[in-house]
């Protein structure tokens, strides 16, 4: 995951973006894919935003080569729209690969701390 995303004009979509590499022979792409949790807080441990991104299906390309990848998030509050604020935003996610009935599989987590630009 790249250390920056950028917001829209209201505030209200963060465009998240990275790259990543899969070369799991068998995989199935309706099990597999890229997902995560978004927390942006306070000073204080206030949660101000927390959302949720996703993708995979036809979007996630396991062939061994380094994939690119963009995702927009929309800000939310218990589940409301809400705006995203400058600053940052931690991403806790990971990507995961799986075999038609998800017996074999595997997977990579990670943290990141992203910047928030216009």
């Amino acid at each position: 995951m790249d250390g920056t995303a950028t917001l829209n004009e209201f505030k209200t979509v963060l465009t998240l973006t990275g790259t990543y590499t899969c070369g799991a022979p068998g995989f199935d792409e309706n099990n597999s894919g890229i997902g995560g949790d978004l927390f942006q807080e306070q000073k204080g441990g206030k949660l101000i935003v927390h959302s949720g991104l996703g993708f995979g299906g036809d979007q996630f390309i396991c062939d061994g080569n380094p994939q690119e990848w963009s995702s927009d998030v929309q800000a939310e509050v218990d589940g409301e729209p809400a705006v995203w604020k400058r600053g940052r935003v931690l991403v806790n996610g990971g990507g995961k690969v799986c075999d038609a009935d998800c017996t074999h599989h595997a997977g990579d987590g990670f943290t990141r701390s992203v910047k928030i630009t216009k």
